[in-house]
């Protein structure tokens, strides 16, 4: 019937030309967006709003009026609304109550007698098939928005496995799809304690993450230390991922396109890391449009624009970001600062002092289509944090000085030789610079200066090429090759007239080359399978460090399956607590090169799980048990003030992970629980026998909340779980004048909880800018909780210990101010 109404082709500048006349109506316009042609309508469309209709099917233009005289055509942008109208056909015959959803929100439809349905979508989302809770089809909204309500033929006999879910795993934006979780920034509805998103934070909602020491960035996955994550963003490694002392990520969420989360079943490409994987992407298409967004919370600005150069071959994409306490110190700046500094000189410290802070950050990526086979991306990131302190003690002067700072370059390419073929290319490097100093200057003895120097320098390049092989519609097949040279300077020495103590001062080493292959089958109703192996060879060990990656996804009903995986993991870098008392207490994590006294750490995980999934219901189960070979008590923390020994060991991990989440039409609630039982054991202490780690937390409970309405997105978060081990002080001083440890880990902080509340309201001051207004609060109710204890020397010759307790961030509110075009 649609086709009668064609009768020729025309030129769109001509036809919209001769409806200005015919309907005394004014259109604006860019002159290449009406230079196409198309299907001149039946002259039985007469209205003047069915021809605006046909236009928009016809030419994927959005025709907005001003008002009743004035029209202006323009691209569909994303988060246009359209009606979506049709009828679905399952196996050729018309079908009742298949669920239509949008992969963009929570909404959801169900067809009716006749099989037809009616939604109103974003444009740039798409609509989800499904009946009896599997996926039958995923359709692009702007390929459906060209018809009149067509016929939506689908099938139960040809399903494969889409990388989508009908119900999102925590929250909008973020799918579990497989062993991995999906994180899509742009789409997130708030999560509590955010006013904008912050990847890092937002993966601590994810059972069996944790987070002892309340950073943002630092994330310990099912017992692991953060320096055991290998944290991607565009290929780039990172090695410190956090502002203001981990408070807050480094990286910029509004250029992140997706961000890939593995705790177990890691794919055999990702080397390098023994515990979680953060692989933070953004976009390698070509932009068609000029848009971005500027804003600012209570801690710092920023901006970010994407800008396209040569029409579908070349654009930018540009973001920065800066604190601006250095200029205004607000309420969310003092309360963070109070729980950084706490313990430390510059909170302790009456007399006369100057201090400053500020971080940065900033990316930059250049997005090329050399072909219809080639494409290209070069990407930078940079971040910095730099703290000054100065205190002026009648003729003496001492001074603080600490940067940080975090650089990384990449060049990705990726070649698509056949439509069953391509192959991706990276080359990466990444620089890290930890530099601390202390002086002390005397104006009247220059004989009681001294200086300490704390100092670590990261320089890391590398390059990674795999091709994926498609074997059939299910299952494909990846091979790769990866290389990479780390070069590592230590430093920790401290001069003053009683003592002077060089740590190392060696630069160091390491070459790793790796060959990976993986295979992987898609099967229908939920089956996965992948099989992968990497060999790695490092220059610091003899030894090949064969592994194994396996991960299995069956399906037993038609709501329920079960999964397992299997895996062993090297890691030859790792980073060791300073074993001398820094003046600051800041930044005591640095890196070294594993050698003769530091073997190649190696991990063997196994896990069992299983899922329910319905619409309405996820369901997750799933435990695990983890063992690190070559862990050290220089890694670990285990050390008491003063000791320089290292001791060699062997972590032993258990925990269950248990996720429930309920949706309804405007409201979702979830909750987490996640045991987990961590024991190490060293060769010279307790005897060699297992004792609980000093990073062991039992339980931890979660329960999140989300409600959405109208512009208006509401999210609260409780979370509660038991003190983090802890020694008394009178075994610490034990282990630091040569006696037998004893009562290791014994103890426990206090309970800790704490409540997190969030609210968003988005608006628009005109068709092309968008706002949008935040609101948090941390800590809600200012629970006063322990989140760690420390043990110093007691002053004088007494070789007693002192302890300092470390006290969570009070209540904390935030208010952020943003705007998109």
């Amino acid at each position: 019937m649609a086709q009668n109404n064609y009768a020729k082709q025309i030129l769109l500048k001509d036809y919209i030309q001769t409806l200005e006349t015919e309907f005394d109506i004014k259109f604006s316009y860019l002159d290449f967006y009406v230079s196409k042609k198309i299907e001149k309508p039946s002259d039985q469309l007469t209205e003047l709003n069915e021809l605006i209709s046909f236009l928009e099917k016809q030419t994927s233009l959005r025709f907005d009026f001003v008002d009743a005289k004035n029209i202006v055509i323009r691209p569909y942008a994303n988060n246009d609304l359209v009606k979506i109208c049709g009828f679905t056909k399952v196996d050729n015959k018309l079908n009742s109550n298949v669920k239509i959803q949008s992969v963009f929100s929570l909404k959801e439809i169900a067809s009716s007698i006749s099989g037809y349905f009616e939604i109103e979508v974003p444009y740039g989302s798409s609509l989800i098939f499904s009946l009896n809770n599997v996926i039958l089809d995923k359709i692009a909204v702007e390929q459906l928005v060209k018809k009149d309500c067509p016929e939506i033929l689908l099938s139960v006999y040809h399903l494969e496995l889409e990388e989508v879910n009908l119900l999102q795993y925590l929250t909008k934006g973020v799918d579990k799809i497989g062993q991995k979780s999906v994180f899509k920034p742009k789409e997130f509805s708030v999560l509590a304690g955010l006013t904008e998103p912050d990847v890092m934070q937002s993966l601590q909602h994810i059972p069996g993450v944790q987070n002892p020491f309340e950073t943002s960035s630092k994330l310990y996955v099912r017992g692991g230390t953060p320096d055991q994550n290998l944290v991607l963003w565009n290929g780039i490694k990172s090695y410190n991922q956090g502002h203001f002392f981990g408070l807050i990520s480094s990286f910029n969420p509004y250029l992140i396109k997706e961000v890939d989360f593995y705790n177990k079943g890691v794919n055999a490409q990702f080397g390098d890391r023994v515990a979680g994987v953060v692989n933070l992407k953004s976009s390698q298409q070509v932009v068609d449009k000029f848009e971005g967004g500027f804003g600012a919370n209570l801690i710092h600005a920023d901006a970010f624009t994407r800008i396209p150069i040569i029409k579908d071959r070349l654009s930018i994409e540009v973001a920065g970001r800066r604190s601006y306490n250095d200029l205004w110190e607000s309420l969310t700046f003092m309360q963070m600062a109070e729980r950084v500094f706490q313990n430390t000189k510059i909170n302790k410290t009456s007399s006369s002092t100057d201090s400053n802070f500020y971080f940065v950050d900033y990316s930059f990526s250049i997005q090329g289509k050399l072909s219809d086979k080639d494409e290209i991306q070069l990407n930078t990131i940079y971040a910095k944090n730099e703290l000054s302190f100065d205190n002026n003690v009648v003729t003496s002067t001492f001074s603080d000085d600490l940067i940080t700072e975090n650089e990384g370059y990449s060049l990705l390419w990726q070649r698509k030789y056949s439509a069953n073929f391509s192959q991706n290319t990276r080359l990466n490097l990444s620089n890290y610079i930890l530099d601390y100093s202390f002086s002390r200057n005397e104006s009247q003895d220059a004989s009681l200066n001294e200086k300490d120097i704390k100092q670590n320098y990261i320089n890391d390049i590398g390059a990674q090429t795999f091709g994926e092989l498609k074997l059939g519609k299910r299952s494909s097949l990846q091979f790769g090759y990866e290389y990479s040279k780390t070069n590592i300077r230590f430093a920790l020495e401290s001069r003053n007239p009683n003592i002077s103590i060089i740590l190392d001062e060696e630069k160091n080493e390491l070459d790793s080359h790796s060959i990976f292959s993986q295979y992987e089958l898609k099967g229908s109703d939920n089956l996965l399978v992948q099989l992968g192996i990497r060999g790695n060879s490092y220059s610091v060990s003899d030894k090949l460090f064969v592994e194994p990656r396996i991960y299995f996804q069956i399906p037993v009903l038609s709501n329920v399956h079960i999964n397992t995986s299997f895996s062993l993991r090297s890691q030859a870098i790792t980073q060791i607590q300073e074993s001398v008392i820094s003046s600051l207490s800041l930044e005591n994590q640095l890196w070294q090169i594993t050698d003769n006294d530091l073997d190649v750490l190696n991990t063997r995980q196994v896990s069992i799980g299983a899922t329910y999934k319905t619409n309405d219901w996820f369901i997750e189960l799933d435990s695990y048990m983890k063992r690190t070979n070559n862990i050290t008590s220089l890694a670990t923390g285990l050390l008491a003030p003063g000791t320089q020994a290292l001791d060699a060991g062997l972590s032993s991990i258990e925990g269950v992970e248990l996720f429930v989440k309920k949706k309804f039409k405007d409201y979702a609630t979830w909750a987490s629980y996640s045991y987990t039982q961590q024991k190490n054991k060293f060769e010279e202490i307790n005897n060699n026998q297992f004792f609980t780690s000093n990073l062991n937390i039992d339980h931890t409970f979660k329960w999140l909340h989300f409600y959405k309405f109208k512009n208006f997105q509401f999210s609260l978060s409780w979370l509660w779980h038991t003190g983090k081990t802890t020694t008394d002080s009178h075994s610490v001083s034990l282990i630091a004048n040569g006696g037998e440890a004893r009562n290791l880990n014994e103890q426990n902080l206090p309970i800790y909880h704490k409540l997190d509340v969030s609210g968003l309201y988005n608006f628009k001051f005109s068709k092309k800018l968008k706002c949008q207004l935040g609101v948090s609060v941390l800590n809600a109710y200012n629970r006063k909780s322990i989140i760690n204890r420390e043990f110093r020397p007691a002053p004088g010759i007494s070789k007693d210990f002192f302890t300092l307790d470390f006290e969570a961030l009070g209540i904390t509110p935030n208010v952020s101010m943003r705007f998109f075009w």
